[in-house]
């Protein structure tokens, strides 16, 4: 059995890195704001395609650590590398990403969902 925890931002990356070079990842938009749940945490939003090599969306973000990010209520907040970061629609709470895990039918990795405790 695995165990998964919440994973930093810089985790994540590390870990899209280390996936093999051709690796698609399914799941994640790449595009980061604030999280409803943790206002100075970061979220992406989940997304069926599989549209983002995993090198890809390392880089993109990467290029987002330190970005200002808006709390939904307010507030001004900064993509942090060391924070966990989740998966949600903008205006929603959602899991942490824990890792990552191949589906051999569909070819792609996903992000596999924690919940914070």
């Amino acid at each position: 059995m695995k165990i998964y925890r919440e994973l930093t931002l810089s985790e994540v990356i590390d870990r899209l890195r280390g996936l093999p070079a051709d690796a698609r990842v399914q799941g994640l938009d790449g595009i980061l704001h604030s999280d409803r749940g943790w206002y100075d945490r970061s979220a992406t939003e989940p997304n069926n395609l599989a549209g983002w090599g995993a090198q890809e969306l390392a880089d993109v973000l990467e290029k987002q650590i330190g970005k200002e990010i808006y709390g939904w209520k307010g507030g001004e907040y900064y993509v942090d590398a060391f924070k966990p970061i989740y998966v949600a629609e903008y205006g929603s709470t959602g899991p942490a990403i824990g890792g990552f895990e191949y589906d051999p039918v569909e070819d792609v990795w996903e992000p596999v969902g924690v919940e914070a405790w």
